[in-house]
């Protein structure tokens, strides 16, 4: 670009091609804005009662303090932002006071002229010349202040570049180290198909907690059927709800005990639909044995429990004790089955996407190579987020009302969604050579890594012929 000679004119709109103002134009600016609040008090004082005569005197007067105070910013501007500081900060905190000064000057006058509610009829459309002047006046006042703060800016502008650049490096940094942080091992699977089926799917704690709700179910039945009255409704939701721990911690657990072959997550998952299905049919066995005993059945019977069961799956009037257990039974396992999706959802999922990235690319078949290691853990970080999103809009749209702010929310969440969408389809590098092995299908992207070359055959009775594999070795390495 050819720089211009030292004796011509700068271009306009480059810095430091107009002058800095000097004292006058500041001293002019502090008279109009000590005129703000005069005038319209003079002219309130001597114009007739009820006349919008100081409204519109104020608004005019403050628009020529704008006009002033923008005039200024755009001197300070060009001219690099040099210029007088001091009688810059003295003129934009006038403006600011002067502008406190005319707001309550006005609402004084509107109090007193019956105009304070001018917002709601000029929204009618019933609105007067007060009316209209009064808003126009307060908004003349707000854009005063305004061009104050933008005077400060303009003033300011250099120190403040400076100082959002350096924010701005140290921002980048600290998102550079928290969504890619170095490569960390992966942390070493617990259970494994070496494991029986019992103990890959629960943990000797686990084991514990289906043993303390077996004991709950025992006692709330009991307390249903012959406990004190106002023990009978929570020992009924004790009953039906003690499928819900055992499945709960059985998935959270997935977290410090990842599988083998499924890793954290689908460990989750995979516990979520196995775990209720083996130890809600135990729950429900010691239940019904449990109501088997006469004391139960008849103080059961007799037990005034309400005439209907407004309480979902707790008794009813009527209601005899085997029927009652076996809906309670059907509510436990819907209850325990949808307490492990949520968990692995909006928990496990989550938590090891953030903690344990190295983990989740492992699991999702991510290429595991240093040089996509940052863009991968973005991309299972917003998974993580992308997938609670998937349950949570579609429900928020059926379940609440059209027009209600949990509607709107659903439909604000959308965008957000494709967003993440976007992010995990631009940012994650699959490794197509593993995924093809599992027979996984995967979105392709440009940016993949390729796959690794499958290892070429030579004949097993040539082991002179090219081939990096003798036919008839068994699979591919």
């Amino acid at each position: 670009m050819t720089q211009p000679s030292p004796g011509s004119p700068r271009p306009v709109n480059e810095p430091g091609s107009v002058p800095a103002p000097g004292a006058m134009p500041f001293l002019v600016s502090l008279a109009v804005l000590l005129a703000c609040p005069a005038v319209p008090f003079a002219v309130g004082a001597t114009a007739p009662w009820g006349s919008p005569a100081p409204f519109f005197a104020a608004l005019i007067v403050h628009l020529f303090a704008c006009v002033l105070l923008l005039w200024l910013a755009w001197r300070i501007r060009r001219a690099g932002g040099t210029g007088r500081p001091a009688l810059a900060f003295v003129t934009a905190g006038m403006a600011v006071l002067v502008s406190i000064v005319s707001f309550l000057l006005m609402a004084y006058i509107a109090s007193a002229y019956g105009a304070s509610g001018a917002w709601m009829r000029l929204r009618y459309g019933v609105a007067g010349p007060s009316d209209a002047g009064y808003l126009g006046a307060l908004a003349a006042a707000g854009l005063t202040v305004m061009s104050a703060l933008w005077l400060v800016v303009v003033m300011r502008r250099p120190r403040l570049e400076a100082a959002g650049q350096e924010a701005a490096s140290a921002f980048r940094r600290r998102v550079a180290a928290a969504v890619a942080p170095a490569p960390r091992p992966v942390a070493l699977a617990v259970t494994g198909p070496q494991d029986g089926f019992l103990r890959r799917l629960l943990s000797p704690s686990a084991l514990a907690v289906w043993a303390a709700a077996a004991l709950v179910t025992v006692a709330g039945v009991c307390a249903a059927g012959f406990g004190p009255d106002a023990s009978a409704l929570p020992a009924a939701a004790a009953v039906v709800l003690a499928p819900v721990p055992v499945t709960a911690w059985a998935v959270t657990q997935s977290l410090w005990r990842p599988d083998e072959e499924l890793g954290v997550v689908m460990a989750a998952l995979w516990r979520t639909m196995a775990v209720p299905f083996v130890t809600v049919p135990g729950l429900a066995a010691l239940s019904f044995l449990t109501g088997l005993l006469p004391p139960v059945r008849s103080g059961f019977a007799a037990r005034p429990w309400p005439a209907t069961s407004w309480e979902g799956p707790l008794p009813a009037a009527g209601d005899s004790v085997f029927g009652w257990l076996g809906l309670s039974v059907f509510i436990g396992l819907l209850g325990a089955l949808l307490a492990g999706l949520i968990l692995s959802v909006a928990v496990v999922l989550p938590v090891a996407a953030f903690f344990m990235p190295e983990r989740v690319i492992q699991d999702n078949m991510l290429n595991t190579d240093r040089a996509h290691h940052a863009a991968n853990v973005t991309s299972v970080r917003a998974l993580s987020l992308l997938v609670p999103l998937l349950f949570l809009i579609p429900g928020l749209l059926v379940a609440a009302r059209q027009g209600s702010p949990w509607w709107w929310l659903g439909i604000v969440l959308i965008p957000v969604g494709l967003f993440l969408m976007y992010v995990v389809w631009s940012q994650q590098r699959v490794d197509h050579g593993k995924r093809a092995r599992w027979g996984v299908p995967g979105i392709s992207h440009p940016n993949d890594p390729p796959p690794e070359p499958l290892p070429r055959r030579r004949p097993a009775d040539d082991p002179a012929a090219p081939g990096d594999v003798p036919d008839g070795s068994g699979r591919d390495q």
